[in-house]
């Protein structure tokens, strides 16, 4: 039979549990805004894909993706002797956004092929009630759409 367990005893499964419990829910409340801030990209990323149809070309399209990039979050800096700040925007670079054309001339001008946008970006996650303490993320989101128009 089944011994119960009396009031006041330790129960080490118990406690383990809520520790668990606690972590997971520190943890979400520390990554949530990088992972929300990723969907944000994301979206971002398929509307300046979806606007390829439009013949804006290959220049055009990065440059949008850099504006995008600039409104969504933020993103810790740290200047040289200083300390940690956050300052708005994500911290893309040119060399971070990647777009390929299937279209014959490969530059999002002509009404045939594909767009893809790429963009690889690190996240600097600064970790609540623990001063100094970061989590680094990499994010790799992309797109892809058609260079012709859609027919209603």
């Amino acid at each position: 039979m089944r011994r119960r367990t009396e009031s006041g005893e330790f129960n080490f499964v118990a406690l383990l549990l809520l520790s668990g419990v606690a972590l997971a829910g520190y943890l979400a409340y520390a990554l949530l805004p990088a992972f929300s801030d990723e969907m944000d990209v994301a979206q971002q990323l398929h509307a300046v894909a979806n606007d390829g149809w439009r013949r804006i070309g290959k220049e055009e399209m990065h440059k949008r993706v850099l504006e995008a990039m600039g409104k969504i979050g933020n993103h810790i800096e740290t200047p040289a002797g200083g300390l940690p700040t956050e300052v708005p925007g994500l911290e893309v670079n040119d060399d971070d956004v990647e777009i390929s054309c299937t279209d014959q001339s490969q530059d999002c001008s002509d009404l045939t092929g594909d767009v893809t946008i790429a963009v690889h970006y690190t996240r600097l996650v600064p970790l609540p009630w623990l001063q100094g303490k970061f989590v680094t993320l990499h994010f790799s989101p992309s797109a892809h759409a058609s260079l012709q128009p859609v027919k209603w």
